[in-house]
């Protein structure tokens, strides 16, 4: 007949409970990462509510080889054009500390009061790179009926 002695059980049960402790401390972990990513993820769908801007980050553009170029954009549908804007990351989160890719001098080739259903904006200079030039957004300001005359 076998006699149980204390020592066999407590060897395996302390480790057991050690081990219980050990998953204990990383569930803990693992519920304190969620919740700070469960944060990251409100406070980036919150600065995604507050603009209903495109993605500028940088990078995110379309580069063109040299300092001169063209681009046309086709339109979702004819629009009297009023205004063009060109955007270009704020230098503040370029990753080279410089905005010497962004446009400096271009044209439009546009002439109102007509519709356009394109338009075509040429790069003529940037701000010095001479590799290449970023264009972020392009913005087309308009409407799609014929503008009322200003009164004087």
């Amino acid at each position: 007949m076998d006699i149980w002695q204390e020592d066999s059980i407590d060897s395996p049960l302390q480790s057991f409970r050690m081990y219980q402790e050990k998953v204990r401390h990383h569930t803990g972990e693992i519920q304190d990462l969620r919740g700070h990513l469960n944060q990251l993820i409100a406070k980036l769908q919150e600065m995604e509510a507050m603009s209903d801007e495109p993605n500028v980050t940088p990078g995110n553009c379309w580069a063109f080889s040299g300092d001169r170029g063209q681009v046309t954009i086709r339109l979702a549908q004819k629009v009297y054009l009023s205004n063009l804007t060109l955007q270009h990351i704020p230098k503040t989160i370029s990753l080279s500390g410089s905005l010497d890719t962004a446009p400096k001098d271009f044209v439009i080739y546009n002439q109102p009061p007509r519709t356009f259903g394109a338009v075509k904006v040429k790069i003529s200079s940037n701000w010095g790179n001479p590799r290449f030039t970023c264009l972020y957004r392009v913005r087309v300001h308009g409407s799609v009926t014929l503008p009322r005359e200003q009164p004087n």
